[in-house]
């Protein structure tokens, strides 16, 4: 008997362990949903008052050698997702899921 593989490259991959582990496989389809957007570092600011702050921007505060620095962040695709990696679009991801 085979188990639930550690690495799941390809879009076949998905569709092929969907029929053997479907309860594995659409959790694990849901960890990619999950990790697709969040929020991306995108600039650096040394004022608090540069920064937005909305739905889709926030940021967050470091210091260095004694100086706030502002990082701000966007809430964005994620580069080098699950998703894209497998060749599985959200929209699919979302449906495989269901």
């Amino acid at each position: 008997m085979q188990k639930f593989p550690k690495h799941i490259n390809t879009k076949q991959d998905v569709l092929n362990l969907l029929e053997l582990y479907p309860i594995k496989t659409k959790a694990f389809l849901q960890n990619c949903i999950d990790g697709y957007k969040n929020f991306v570092p995108v600039s650096e600011h040394d004022n608090e008052s540069d920064c937005i702050t909305d739905d889709t921007h926030d940021y967050v505060t470091t210091e260095e050698e004694g100086v706030a620095k502002y990082i701000q962040r966007e809430f964005k695709v994620i580069p080098g997702n699950d998703l894209a990696r497998l060749g599985v679009s959200l929209e699919e991801a979302m449906a495989m899921v269901v």
